[in-house]
């Protein structure tokens, strides 16, 4: 979970079991200003995805020792699909690579990578993530206005009721295992859709 300091700070996982590339790939995005853990297996990996909803990317090893890398990529892209995966391979291992994207990972590193491809990469890999997470609630919104019986001038003019309670789209939460804090919503100004497009 960030801390208020670390609000849009982008956070990076690295999941491979050799520690030199760990540390390398660690020194390389933590001067990038960004928050970067680490997992050595698929197991810790996974546990630190599913406590920590705000990762932004993760470089994930094509081979670890308790997991194929591509069955791990499934599992991200089923259980967090926002999330940016590179795929870290040894030379000789592209195949697996060119399947990964294929299973929808955004890109892939090769070993013995330059510290400018993974800077590049990871700038490149950020934005992506980004849109995708806002397409997804984009779509949630759409979603609700299309099944909701007032018009939209009528909801404009009459505006969210000052003291109804109201619960975030649960699935939309980073952290959707937190518990579910109903609030009230403020007394806030109509705008029509009209002056909210210009």
């Amino acid at each position: 979970m960030r801390s208020p300091e670390q609000q849009g700070t982008p956070r990076v996982l690295i999941v491979d079991d050799e520690p030199v590339i760990q540390d390398v790939l660690r020194g390389v995005l933590s001067a990038e200003g960004c928050d970067v853990g680490s997992a050595a297996d698929a197991a810790t990996a996974r546990t630190m995805l599913e406590s920590e909803r705000d990762w932004d990317v993760v470089l994930l090893d094509v081979m670890l020792p308790d997991a194929d890398g591509l069955e791990v990529l499934q599992w991200i892209r089923s259980y967090q699909s926002d999330l940016s995966v590179v795929m870290i391979t040894a030379f000789g291992t592209v195949e697996n690579a060119v399947a990964a994207m294929k299973l929808g990972a955004f890109h892939y590193l090769r070993k013995p990578f330059k510290n400018e491809e993974v800077r590049l990469l990871v700038r490149q890999a950020l934005p992506a993530t980004r849109a995708r997470e806002l397409r997804r609630v984009t779509s949630w919104w759409v979603g609700v206005i299309s099944r909701t019986s007032v018009q939209p001038g009528r909801l404009a003019a009459n505006g969210p009721q000052p003291h109804q309670p109201t619960r975030r789209p649960h699935w939309l939460a980073r952290r959707p295992h937190a518990p579910i804090l109903p609030m009230p919503l403020p007394g806030i100004p109509s705008v029509s859709l009209r002056q909210a497009s210009r």
